[in-house]
């Protein structure tokens, strides 16, 4: 899952859904500005062209708004996709990008060199990747999970520690869409924002009820379910000591 709302509406519409691993720390969903840009700021937005991707506007998007004070009916918000020639073309001056790619795409094959607004920089913490599994599986197969979790943390700590040898596997099983330099890009984005002092795949409760409350306070949620009933953060426990996957 990609944010906390969705799991949350999940949890209230009573699938027996739970996050039990963060494999992400950080959302992410960004906003970029042409470089040199006079845009630096949510308040910034107002009397400009805001790119919105399909769907409704991103949770990120809106906290931020309310962070900076900006005022939303200031801002012509356009309909955009994923191809983010929407800022090369100058059809909106802020674009909604995802970090992982599109900053890379506009510098290095549409010749817009971007610069990146943060929402952690505007009151928006939101939190990253997140692993779900379903209730009834974890307390029926809790051994496999386990084991499943063990393996998987193991490999993405092989992942931070081996730069090379991860994107040339990357290159060599992920087809030729993209480049040897793209998947770069992609590492050195990905790997710092895997880590966390506990160890990788780490949930935090806090994270999550900051979440929560950011989510209430823009209306998102009418009200907030309870942190324990959409974070198990027993598994990672186990799988990990010392900060490190426990494997085998």
């Amino acid at each position: 899952m990609s944010d906390v709302l969705t799991v949350a509406n999940f949890v209230q519409q009573g699938i027996p859904l739970v996050a039990m691993c963060q494999q992400g720390q950080s959302t992410a969903r960004v906003f970029a500005v042409k470089q040199g840009s006079p845009i630096k700021r949510p308040k910034d937005f107002e009397g400009k062209k805001v790119g919105v991707k399909p769907g409704a506007p991103w949770t990120e998007y809106l906290a931020m708004l309310a962070f900076d004070k900006v005022d939303r009916t200031k801002i012509t918000e356009v309909p955009v996709g994923f191809s983010s020639v929407e800022l090369k073309d100058g059809l909106v001056d802020v674009l909604p990008v995802f970090i992982g790619n599109e900053p890379f795409v506009l510098k290095n094959q549409l010749n817009t060199p971007a610069e990146i607004i943060y929402p952690k920089d505007f009151g928006a913490p939101m939190v990253g990747t997140t692993m779900v599994a379903n209730k009834d599986y974890i307390k029926n197969n809790r051994d496999a999970m386990i084991r499943f979790m063990k393996a998987t943390m193991k490999a993405q700590e092989y992942f931070i520690d081996h730069k090379a040898e991860t994107v040339q596997i990357a290159v060599q099983y992920g087809g030729t869409a993209t480049s040897r330099a793209q998947h770069e890009y992609i590492y050195d984005v990905s790997a710092p924002d895997m880590k966390d002092p506990a160890g990788v795949g780490t949930i935090h409760k806090d994270a999550w009820q900051k979440n929560l409350d950011i989510l209430v306070q823009l209306g998102l949620l009418k009200t907030a379910p309870k942190v324990d009933d959409l974070v198990d953060d027993s598994i990672m426990k186990e799988v990990l000591s010392g900060g490190k996957a426990v494997f085998p």
